[in-house]
């Protein structure tokens, strides 16, 4: 995978997750509008607030910024990056061996 791939892969992604992160957090709204039955939050019985703050930590830890989901496609990304940079070494460094190999090739049969 060249590193224009995983830069069109990465955006496609990413893009992918925002409408993810945008279409969670208005499921999180209607579920606390749910939970209030229409009154202010200052009026919800504890259960309701109780409701409200577990699914708010349950999406921090999801789609929050330091969330699994952000955390696995960062780590994805990372990996794509450093398998295509190591890649690329090696292809370098092999066309190097080649090069010296064939120098040392052309200089052991000059000399017969």
């Amino acid at each position: 995978m060249t590193y224009d791939e995983i830069i069109e892969n990465c955006t496609k992604e990413y893009t992918e997750h925002l409408h993810g992160v945008k279409k969670s957090l208005e499921t999180l709204r209607k579920d606390k509008e749910m939970a209030l039955g229409g009154q202010p939050e200052e009026n919800a019985t504890e259960y309701a607030k109780d409701k409200i703050q577990r699914d708010k930590k349950s999406w921090q830890s999801e789609w929050g910024i330091y969330g699994s989901r952000v955390k696995g496609l960062v780590e994805k990304h990372q990996r794509q990056v450093y398998d295509a940079v190591n890649q690329k070494e090696l292809a370098n460094d092999l066309a190097a061996q080649s090069e010296q190999a064939k120098e040392k090739s052309k200089q052991n049969g000059r000399g017969r």
